[in-house]
């Protein structure tokens, strides 16, 4: 008994050194205590302290003697109160954290976007066919046979060369969501600048990294002289997201939904979960369990009072998967920034803010700022151009018309300023590094 209770002695330093040392074994932590190393570094401790003290025979008859004829005692009391707890939870109606069945529901995948390591595009086949057939309309129907929101096809011409050449890359903002037809800051340049040649890769629900993988793609072709970034404040989350699944799901009665794949559990660790199994729950617009453990937790009351509390801890402790967000952000920007520089392209990003940030520019608002200034490259800086008034109001908070038109004529008068022979430094609103 002795040699075992010194072999838990040491297994438990072991548990609370690897929990002090997790920021020097795991190239990928973040520095800094946080709550999963000092709980993994209290529960070391904890071991070995026990085990030091039952070492000692008279330490261990005392314990069993305390202990013995309690324990299943202890136990049944211990469940019985569960129960109860469970019971009177029921009674009350409180939600289980996921549904106790899911529903046999018929649904239709629809795919009006793909994927791949080109970046994403809208599917012109399928969103041809839904448009004629009325199942889609406005804006969404503005898509060429490339799949990207362009009236015209991309096709390379001649005269392009004497052109003054554009490329734009970014997510919903960029694409015109929201904007009437013809109304987006893009649709804008094109209308007001006939003697420039633009292309709009913009994808809505993409992030920089689709920015990088499109411009890498089709750029090269292009050859443009100036390439903007539509830059988001959620470019940060989408970025750790390299490939979006693009599927949208129709009911027996004709609506549409958005099935959200998680790619990381409430710690930041990422998770595959496969495509069944997340649309099945989507069907009653529930996010997936991360695992069968978790489905079967969150099934009971007091599983999902547990898992509400993890989610608490997660959101007081989510300053350290921004860092992650910020480093991958930072990697696909300055790739882009090289890309745009090997083509001899000006490189202009614009910075796109929130609703929220007109008022009060969050952390993810300032952290691009920085950004922006450490790796060099010029921004477009429109928030105080802007006002409440140039969004939809919420939920949705994309521009409406004129905010898209007051960013179009900044940008317009970069543009004129840059075929004049000037250069960004001296565009209005854009902000030297």
């Amino acid at each position: 008994m002795k040699l075992v209770m010194n072999m838990l002695v040491l297994v438990g330093l072991a548990i609370a050194l690897i929990g002090i040392g997790v920021d020097f074994l795991l190239p990928r932590a973040s520095p800094g205590f946080g709550l999963p190393q000092l709980l993994l570094v209290g529960a070391g401790l904890a071991l070995a302290l026990a085990a030091a003290l039952l070492r000692h025979d008279d330490h261990r008859r005392r314990l069993f003697v305390a202990l013995k004829g309690k324990i299943f005692t202890a136990s049944v009391i211990t469940l019985l109160t569960l129960l109860a707890l469970e019971i009177v939870l029921t009674v009350f109606g409180m939600p289980t954290y996921f549904p106790l069945e899911l529903p046999d529901t018929e649904f239709q995948i629809i795919s009006w976007k793909t994927c791949d390591e080109n970046g994403c595009r809208l599917n012109y086949e399928a969103i041809t066919a839904a448009c004629a057939a009325g199942e889609l309309s406005g804006r969404t129907c503005i898509v060429n046979r490339q799949g990207y929101p362009n009236s015209k096809d991309f096709v390379l011409r001649e005269e392009y060369d004497e052109r003054f050449r554009i490329v734009a890359v970014g997510d919903s903002f960029t694409q015109g969501s929201t904007a009437d037809v013809g109304k987006s800051f893009v649709e804008y340049l094109d209308a007001a600048l006939p003697a420039t040649e633009i292309w709009n890769l913009g994808i809505g629900g993409t992030g920089t990294v689709h920015g990088l993988q499109a411009y890498t793609e089709y750029a090269p072709s292009f050859r443009p002289r100036l390439s903007i970034l539509g830059f988001t404040m959620n470019d940060f989350r989408d970025n750790q997201q390299l490939n979006f699944p693009g599927i949208q799901l129709r009911d027996s009665e004709g609506n549409i939904h958005f099935p959200r794949y998680p790619q990381k559990d409430r710690w930041g660790n990422p998770i595959h979960l496969t495509q069944e199994f997340v649309l099945s729950y989507a069907a009653v617009g529930y996010m997936p369990p991360m695992s069968d453990l978790e489905a079967l937790v969150g099934s009971t009351r007091l599983g999902t009072l547990a898992l509400r509390i993890l989610d608490r801890i997660a959101s007081i402790i989510s300053d350290r998967p921004f860092e992650g967000q910020a480093e991958i952000t930072r990697r696909y920007l300055s790739q882009l920034r090289d890309a745009a520089l090997a083509l001899d392209s000006s490189f202009l990003v614009l910075l796109i803010p929130r609703l929220e940030d007109i008022e009060d520019p969050g952390q993810e608002f300032a952290h691009s700022i920085k950004l922006m200034e450490e790796l060099g490259i010029h921004y477009l800086y429109p928030i105080s151009l802007l006002t409440t008034d140039d969004y939809v109001p919420a939920p949705d908070r994309h521009w409406n018309n004129s905010g898209h038109q007051k960013v179009g004529a900044l940008l317009r008068a970069c543009i004129e300023t840059l075929i004049d022979g000037g250069n960004l430094g001296e565009c209005e609103y854009v902000v030297m590094p």
